[in-house]
């Protein structure tokens, strides 16, 4: 009696190991709660649950009986449903939340799903947390990892051209700053977003990305294809901060100058001189360089009469 007393014990230990499936239809009901009400603890607890029922509900194999298919194909496809409402949930409630709990958030869904739609219009909020939260060192890292599911999401492209520059990898840096300024073009307004709030950020990331490859080009004297990338930044960077303008027209003056000298082209040395002209008037470092340039040019262009 007593041997049967302590099996019993045990059957009863051992099955409250066993993994108790949720009631998934009532556990996305009270995720949605959750969500509303912006318990962030909760959301991810649930969430992550959620998501791996859900997977293990769609991985399910079809079934042999053709009468069942039709029910094996709903339920699959409602899995998947749910599976991806559980990624908006991470996502949703990580925006709204402190920098800390939004790395969290993000986090956890980058490994949920690190190809996850949700994560696409979520990495600039994400690389501003890190920051606010100590982690700015890793927010390079973050961003190469990001890159290889979304290679042309401007907010990483942005973050990998500028650590690029900064380090000095100018062959890096000009690529980077190519590919941002064609990913930006094409890039359509995020969901929910103002349209000044987006007009403003893609004419910002516009200058950014053609000034960061002419720069880049300029730094390795490649001044054809400086030249080429930093024309269209002028007009993005008129009317922001002069010092940034007076350094891209001194570069444009530098680049049109050589060009011009190369080819023989008079025309082309003194459209680089303006540019001097207008280094020369804004305040900066490089005014009284660009001054002395514009004279000197002219100088030179005069003597190839």
């Amino acid at each position: 009696m007593k041997l049967h007393t302590l099996t019993c014990a045990a059957i009863l230990c051992a099955g409250s190991l066993l993994a108790v499936p949720l009631d998934i239809e009532g556990s996305l009901a009270e995720l949605k709660t959750l969500v509303e009400k912006k318990d962030s603890v909760e959301v991810k607890k649930l969430a992550t649950e959620i998501s791996a029922q859900a997977r293990e509900e769609a991985a399910e194999a079809a079934p042999a009986a053709a009468a069942d298919k039709e029910a094996w194909q709903s339920k699959v496809a409602r899995a998947k449903e749910i599976d991806l409402y559980t990624e908006y949930a991470l996502s949703a409630t990580a925006l709204q939340s402190e920098p800390a709990v939004l790395v969290d958030l993000i986090a956890t869904l980058e490994h949920q799903n690190p190809k996850s739609k949700y994560l696409d219009d979520a990495y600039a909020a994400y690389f501003v947390a890190l920051t606010k939260s100590g982690a700015a060192a890793k927010v390079p890292a973050v961003a190469e990892k990001a890159l290889a599911n979304f290679p042309s999401n401007p907010d990483i492209l942005y973050v990998l051209a500028d650590a690029a520059y900064a380090g000095k990898r100018f062959d890096r840096a000009a690529a980077f700053g190519a590919r941002l300024a064609a990913a930006i073009a094409k890039k359509a307004k995020p969901e929910g977003m103002p349209a000044a709030d987006w007009d403003k950020k893609k004419s910002l990331t516009s200058g950014y990305a053609y000034r960061i490859a002419g720069l880049s080009y300029f730094q390795q004297n490649d001044y054809f294809n400086a030249e080429k990338n930093l024309r269209p930044s002028i007009p993005f960077l008129k009317g922001g901060d002069e010092g940034t303008l007076a350094t891209v027209l001194y570069c444009m003056c530098v680049s049109d100058y050589n060009l011009g000298r190369q080819g023989l082209n008079k025309a082309q040395m003194l459209e680089g001189a303006n540019y001097c002209d207008q280094a020369a008037k804004l305040k900066s470092p490089v005014a009284q360089q660009a001054w002395t340039n514009a004279h000197n040019i002219r100088a030179e262009a005069e003597r190839k009469r």
